[in-house]
């Protein structure tokens, strides 16, 4: 029987107490309405209003979609020895959308994994933009200390879990590191980009050389699967699964043993190696020094390590083959004959007479020693200033630079890598554009003998002298030949025809087709050609500059270049300590053998002095090499440890 308030007052009794009771009464029926009210509503609410988003939800909580990752694509040698492999890896993601406390989180990541506060706010950071539910990568290359201890502390700690993913291990260490590149996470930039196929929070891209060059192509396609989780988001049982497709395999024209001992002969030295086939293009080596080991990118390198990257005053990071622009020095005097030859400002009997300088202008311009009585030959092989101040002067800038531009100067050379520069050659048109100011007659002088506002980068000379070499200009390339995609209708490379190499130009996006030879056009004189090389023959063989480079049995042409930093002048006014800073930057280039050459070397030691004595060795320890190899100078993998649970 329900006791209403009407009934109450039929009760009769103390009309008083009555009223207090009716008046309760009243206050609880009242709030039993009002519960229920609220209560339907919310009901309501999420069963109608956000049902579909709850629903979801749920499921989420019980089925999760993984994301496999694609192996990277390997690369190898031209004769398939593995430069870039893959390993495999355990990562901790972070869940964003299940961080209850951030604080308590961050105390979590920093102490248990061992990572800096900074670095986790970084990251969160980084991706501040994007989706909550998506994860990212907080820690790569799990040991099994890490992993123990994220699996100890799921049930207070969810929000972070382990993937087993494929990690990028370079087995060579720092070996062609800045040809080869390196990877690492993917950038908000990138991300927003659109020029990456359906691009993640933690996805692994190509930052530098060819891993950047031929990033789509190595990526492969990522596959995924769909599972049933418990509370802890462990794994239950497996719904679904489509696996990942490997990216592409690379050959490149990088012969390792080539390789090894450039990058063995610079170790101690700053400077830069390039080798090529002077026939196609073909890089057979390419060193640069100082270096870097790219497997600290893989596993994430931390702030701190690359702070330190970017500001070493030798700028390990900086490939200097084809990043970094010199004054080319005496080795240009190749280019200034064979100029002369064509115009025919000068012919093998044109001759001087060099007494240690000249007066041209009413200027004295020094040479580096008396010569006498020298013609074009000896000219080239004693180096000798004198003839080409006058070779110059009967030149002009003009017709200097028309050659030096036709054979590759000034302009980049679309190499198959990312962030080559161009290099320079002045005109008087560029320097009245740019400085606003006339050229100089004297300013010519200079330009001569590889000085002034010249400047080139070592895979231009590479290029350079190999048509001087071989009489076609040939274009450098690091890509064997073109490649084949794992599953072409997933990758965006054009077909070409067969006759035809297409080369990936990562700053434009764009592709160029050249002939699979590396030929483009022959364009040099036969005649005039063989008159400059016979002159870099006598550097080496006849008691030349070069002399140092010379192989018993082996026909070695080349040419040393020694370019000033500063004056001598100013250079007399340094403290000693000052004075290594501005040593001369040490230049060889040459090629072997003379008829139908193989081998195309250019060496660059930066303060290394003189070219004869700096560089030309280490050209002739690489001929010697490549045409006389021993069994034994291969030099061991390194030695890395990986914790794999």
């Amino acid at each position: 029987m329900r006791l209403t308030s009407d009934k109450i007052r039929g009760l009769g009794g103390n009309s008083s107490a009555n009223k207090i009771l009716v008046s309760r009464l009243k206050w609880i029926e009242w709030l039993i309405i009002v519960t229920f009210i609220l209560f339907s509503t919310r009901l309501w609410q999420l069963q109608i209003i956000e049902g579909g988003r709850n629903t979801k939800l749920a499921d989420q909580n019980g089925i999760r979609n993984i994301t496999l990752m694609a192996p990277r694509g390997v690369i190898v040698d031209r004769k398939g020895r593995p430069l870039v492999i893959n390993q495999p890896s355990y990562n901790a993601y972070l869940m964003r959308d299940r961080i209850k406390n951030r604080t308590e989180t961050l105390q979590y990541l920093s102490q248990g994994l061992r990572l800096p506060e900074e670095d986790v706010l970084l990251r969160l950071e980084k991706f501040r933009s994007a989706p909550s539910f998506q994860p990212i990568v907080i820690k790569e290359a799990l040991s099994i200390n890490d992993i123990a201890f994220i699996e100890s502390h799921q049930v207070e700690h969810p929000e972070v879990r382990i993937t087993h993913e494929p990690r990028r291990f370079y087995p060579y260490g720092s070996l062609a590191a800045h040809l080869i590149g390196y990877v690492g996470e993917i950038s908000e930039s990138q991300l927003r980009g659109g020029d990456l196929p359906d691009p993640k929070p933690g996805d692994i891209v190509g930052k530098a050389g060819l891993e950047k060059q031929y990033n789509t192509l190595l990526m492969g396609k990522d596959g995924k699967k769909r599972v049933v989780v418990n509370s802890l988001g462990r794994e239950i049982s497996e719904l679904s699964r489509q696996d990942p497709i490997i990216g592409t395999q690379l050959t490149l024209t990088l012969d390792l043993d080539l390789q090894l001992a450039a990058e063995r002969l610079l170790e101690d030295k700053t400077g830069t190696v390039v080798a090529l086939n002077p026939q196609n293009g073909e890089v057979l080596a390419m060193a640069s020094h100082p270096a870097f080991d790219p497997n600290s990118f893989a596993s994430h390198i931390s702030v701190r390590d690359w702070q330190e990257l970017l500001s070493n005053a030798d700028h390990p990071l900086q490939n200097r083959a084809l990043q970094s622009m010199f004054s080319p020095g005496s080795v240009f005097k190749v280019i200034m004959a064979f100029a002369g030859l064509e115009e025919n400002v000068l012919t093998p009997q044109t001759s001087v007479i060099c007494s240690g300088g000249a007066y041209i202008y009413g200027n004295l311009f020094h040479c580096h020693k008396v010569h006498g009585f020298v013609n074009l030959n000896r000219a080239i092989a004693a180096s000798c200033n004198v003839f080409f101040y006058n070779l110059g002067k009967n030149l002009g800038i003009e017709r200097i630079a028309r050659h030096a531009m036709q054979l590759g100067l000034g302009r980049k050379t679309n190499i198959d890598l990312p962030d080559e520069k161009s290099g320079l050659f002045p005109t008087p048109e560029w320097k009245e554009r740019i400085q606003g100011e006339k050229w100089f007659a004297g300013e010519t002088i200079s330009v001569a003998i590889g000085q002034g506002s010249v400047t080139v980068t070592p895979i231009q000379l590479a290029k350079a002298i190999s048509a001087i070499a071989s009489g076609k200009i040939s274009q450098p390339h690091v890509l064997l030949h073109p490649a084949v995609p794992t599953n072409p209708t997933d990758t965006p490379q054009k077909k070409s025809p067969a006759d035809l190499f297409t080369v990936l130009h990562a700053d434009t996006n764009k592709e160029t087709q050249y002939p699979m030879d590396g030929s483009q056009t022959v364009l040099l004189s036969d005649r005039n050609r063989q008159i400059v090389v016979r002159g870099m023959w006598s550097v080496v063989n006849e008691g030349g500059t070069g002399g140092a480079a010379r192989i018993t049995g082996l026909d070695v042409c080349g040419k040393t270049g020694t370019a000033q930093l500063i004056s001598l002048k100013g250079k007399s006014k340094l403290t000693e300590g000052e004075k290594s800073r501005f040593e001369h930057n040490a230049w060889f280039v040459g090629f072997a053998p003379r008829d139908n050459p193989e081998l195309m070397i250019v060496v660059m030691v930066e303060h290394g002095g003189a070219g004869g004595r700096a560089s030309a060795p280490i050209a002739g320890a690489l001929f010697r090499e490549y045409f006389v190899p021993k069994p034994s100078d291969s030099l061991p993998l390194q030695q890395t440890t990986i914790d794999v649970p």
